[in-house]
């Protein structure tokens, strides 16, 4: 695609995936970040001089994703907008931090020992070891942080023991249909979600004693 770039910046960056739209994680855990355009554009603003963002295309969105949105992001001068051929594991590894709404890029950011900061409500935003950014303006000086060996271990051992809350824990079913109802944009978490959160928050913390 003429937009699309399939090769990683050359400069240091931060990577941010774009979602599948609609996605309802988004719509139910991260309202406020829905309009990717706009939460690009203020993210680009909170970079280091001469750092980049790179954007990445939604596997799933190819061919869907309107021409007027790519425009706009190629006017950017620091953003560096990349095709899905790319791989996602590479975006991650050459990264200097990962930022998503909700998505479980984060997970694998974590897990590949990179600085993860996360938007919206992500169910593992309840690991301590993970950047929860509350107002955009947050991350200029978060990004200018050293990431230290000591908080990519302790990443590492929040994401075990997120992992062993989850295999132990009981499933949970959406008998309410919550998804593309009214009740999905609800400014409060819906009832199933704070159901899951908890259950894992308190499996979770029970690890960590």
């Amino acid at each position: 695609h003429l937009f699309l770039k399939k090769n990683l910046p050359t400069e240091k960056f931060v990577y941010f995936p774009l979602s599948l739209i609609p996605e309802a994680s988004t719509l139910i855990r991260g309202q406020k970040f829905y309009d990717p355009l706009s939460l690009i554009k203020s993210l680009s603003r909170q970079l280091p001089l001469n750092w980049k963002l790179l954007v990445r295309e939604h596997p799933s969105m190819r061919a869907r994703t309107p021409l007027k949105f790519y425009k706009e992001l190629s006017r950017i001068h620091n953003v560096h907008l990349a095709s899905y051929e790319i791989n996602a594991s590479e975006c991650i590894l050459q990264s200097e931090a990962v930022i998503t709404i909700t998505g479980t890029t984060g997970l694998e950011s974590i897990a590949l020992g990179k600085k993860t900061i996360i938007l919206g409500e992500a169910i593992y935003k309840i690991m301590n070891s993970v950047i929860k950014v509350e107002d955009i303006d947050q991350l200029s000086q978060i990004l200018r942080e050293d990431f230290s060996e000591k908080q990519k271990n302790d990443q590492m051992q929040d994401l075990y023991r997120f992992g062993s809350a989850i295999i132990e824990g009981s499933s949970i079913i959406d008998v309410n249909k919550i998804l593309w109802t009214k009740k999905a944009f609800k400014t409060e978490e819906d009832d199933v979600d704070i159901s899951i959160y908890k259950r894992l928050k308190e499996d979770y913390l029970s690890y960590k004693k």
